[in-house]
C-alpha cells in the first residue's frame, strides 16, 4: 500500500523475483482527489474532507460551527471540540485516532449534522 500526497498520474512497478530470475511489470495509475462528504442534517449543507483522512479533517458549514463530536464504532464519544467563535470552517486533529470508521456529529446554527469518515 502507498499513500500519494497529491492527485496525478504515477508509474507503479511491481518486481517479483525467485531463485531463477526477476520480472518487472509497470503500469500507469491515476490518483484522484479524496472525496468530500456532505453531512446529513436539516437543510443547508456541511462538507467534510478529506475522506478517508490521516491527520486532519476539515469541516465547512453555511453558518458558524458550534460543536463537533466524534464517536467510534462502539458508540463511545472519543473527541469533543467546542467551536464557538471559530467561524464556519474548522479543522479537527485526528492523529491520535486508531485507523477505522468513525461518526462525526456537528452542531451549526442550532442544527445537528451527522456523517461518517474513515481514519487511515
Amino acid at each position: 500500500m502507498h499513500l500519494y500526497s497529491a492527485p496525478g498520474t504515477y508509474t507503479v512497478c511491481l518486481t517479483v523475483c525467485n531463485a531463477n530470475a526477476c520480472d518487472t511489470v509497470c503500469q500507469n495509475v491515476e490518483i484522484k482527489a479524496v472525496s468530500t462528504v456532505t453531512l446529513q442534517g436539516a437543510g443547508g449543507q456541511v462538507l467534510l474532507w478529506p475522506n478517508p483522512a490521516r491527520e486532519t479533517l476539515h469541516l465547512r458549514a453555511e453558518k458558524d460551527i458550534e460543536h463537533v463530536s466524534i464517536i467510534d464504532a462502539r458508540g463511545v464519544e472519543i473527541l469533543q471540540q467546542p467551536a464557538i467563535g471559530m467561524g464556519n470552517q474548522i479543522s479537527v486533529d485526528i492523529r491520535r485516532l486508531s485507523p477505522g470508521i468513525y461518526y462525526l456529529y456537528l452542531m451549526s446554527d442550532g442544527r445537528m449534522w451527522s456523517g461518517k469518515f474513515v481514519k487511515i
